[in-house]
């Protein structure tokens, strides 16, 4: 199918699906067809924004281990913007759906750090409001806190986002935002359903 108006020599296109595109080239009556190239779909996974704070973590305002059901990470920080992401890296850990699981940051001792984090509870490569929890505060510290996961969840890999922030809230607004001083680290995280439980009955005598 023609796309229309795509007669000059480059073409820049939004695309939802995978696609196969070709170029014809026409000098007279006569059409010239390039071999066709399909262009894929990344994974939501590589859609997310960069979150990075302008000037790092270089005053202990810093992530040093997040620990999530079988995640356990202990990281350090020394770059700006101070944003990692660890899910080629690390392991994800199998999370339930409508369950209730701790969390827990370690943070720097460079003041008051603030900790939040964003699951992408519907994979859909952004991280919503509805899908923040605010972890806590500390100083030097272990922050901990619980993350409900909704049971309106998608089963399956997605992706886990932790902020550290000195000294002001992090709001559910915020997980692309720049901040001055702190740190940011994305997971993968599994998300999996309750497994079913049966029980037998007594045959009727």
């Amino acid at each position: 199918t023609n796309i229309s108006g795509a007669t000059s020599s480059t073409l820049a296109r939004t695309q939802s699906v995978a696609t196969y595109y070709r170029c014809a080239v026409t000098c007279a009556s006569s059409t010239g067809f390039s071999n066709s190239v399909q262009m894929n779909m990344n994974s939501f996974l590589s859609c997310y924004c960069v979150a990075g704070n302008s000037s790092g973590c270089i005053f202990s305002d810093v992530i040093n281990n997040v620990t999530f059901g079988t995640l356990n990470n202990t990281s350090g920080c020394t770059a700006t913007p101070a944003y990692t992401d660890y899910g080629s890296s690390v392991s994800a850990p199998n999370i339930t759906i409508g369950a209730t699981t701790p969390i827990s940051v370690t943070v720097g001792a460079g003041g008051t750090e603030r900790v939040a984090c964003w699951i992408d509870y519907n994979q859909n490569g952004t991280f919503e409001t509805t899908e923040f929890t605010s972890i806590g505060s500390g100083n030097g510290s272990v922050v901990t806190n619980n993350i409900v996961v909704p049971p309106t969840a998608i089963a399956g890999l997605t992706k886990m986002r932790v902020r550290l922030r000195w000294s002001s809230t992090i709001l559910n607004t915020d997980p692309c935002t720049t901040f001055s001083y702190g740190e940011t680290e994305d997971y993968n995280v599994n998300l999996t359903c309750v497994s079913p439980t049966f029980t037998t009955q007594p045959a009727a005598s």
